[in-house]
């Protein structure tokens, strides 16, 4: 059924787009991506740039008529100079931040709805939360170390070692999915998930109603794809670009496997980026 939805996605979005403009006449957008380590969002791995954003970010470009252009460089360099000069067209991935609004075109919403991932202009809701199983008594104060443990975490993420630091019981597991039927099964522990997939998998028939969003444990927002005021892609256009993002989030399993996928190539090795929430 997953494959079913994300071909009839692909079909309805992005092949009309690819049919009318042929590769080379479509316009480049430059998109600068942050060169650390934030995975699963955007990281670098063998040279070569990759993440869930990137793989969204060109698919909804494509989907508006446009080719990407990926350039990594540090975020800050990305956010307060080279898209504020307009030699870059995107930051990806950008949370709404009201100084940035001086330089950037955000979509409709982004600065009341982006803090509560409720936009449906984002391209992705980012941050983690804590899942328990359904039965738990458990409540969050601030206290890492009364997190029902094992706490399951998706290889590669930074607060292994974190956590590890601090005396807490960490079990390192594959992918979301993974970590939470492992909690289910077992009956004990928790999850630490991204918002995302909670919610997908809160919304799976044999999972509903299976566990429970600790939904304080973590800041999350919205992460948007802002487009500089004074790039080569005009307001109008910019505006294409986030109907197509709000297209792609009415199927959310093209975001899912998007982050099994990464997940499960996921490098045990490779130094983190502090934060999986908006930038």
């Amino acid at each position: 059924m997953q494959i079913l939805w994300t071909l009839i996605f692909l079909s309805l979005t992005l092949i009309p787009a690819s049919a009318g403009l042929a590769e080379a006449t479509r316009p480049k957008v430059r998109v600068c991506v942050g060169d650390e380590y934030w995975f699963p969002f955007s990281y670098i791995e063998g040279g070569t740039m990759k993440g869930v954003h990137l793989d969204l970010a060109k698919m909804v470009l494509n989907a508006a008529g446009f080719e990407a252009e990926f350039i990594a460089m540090p975020w800050s360099r990305c956010t307060d100079h080279e898209v504020k000069n307009g030699t870059m067209d995107v930051p990806l991935s950008a949370g709404w931040r009201k100084d940035r609004t001086d330089w950037l075109y955000y979509p409709a919403g982004a600065e009341t709805d982006g803090p509560k991932c409720k936009s449906q202009y984002s391209l992705m809701c980012n941050g983690h939360v804590v899942v328990v199983p359904a039965q738990s008594k458990f409540k969050f104060d601030g206290d890492l170390g009364k997190v029902p443990q094992p706490i399951r975490i998706v290889r590669g993420y930074t607060q292994i070692k974190e956590y590890q630091a601090r005396g807490v019981k960490v079990d390192v597991g594959p992918n979301d999915e993974s970590n939470l039927r492992k909690m289910l099964r077992d009956d004990t522990g928790s999850v630490l998930i991204l918002i995302q997939s909670a919610h997908q998998f809160a919304s799976v028939p044999e999972l509903k109603n299976k566990f429970r969003i600790i939904d304080n444990y973590s800041d999350f927002g919205d992460s948007f794809m802002p487009f500089s005021k004074k790039g080569k892609v005009s307001e109008a256009d910019a505006k294409r670009v986030w109907e197509e993002i709000a297209k792609l989030r009415k199927y959310p399993v093209v975001i899912d496997n998007a982050l099994r996928r990464h997940q499960g190539n996921a490098s045990p090795s490779k130094p983190a980026f502090h934060g999986e929430k908006p930038r």
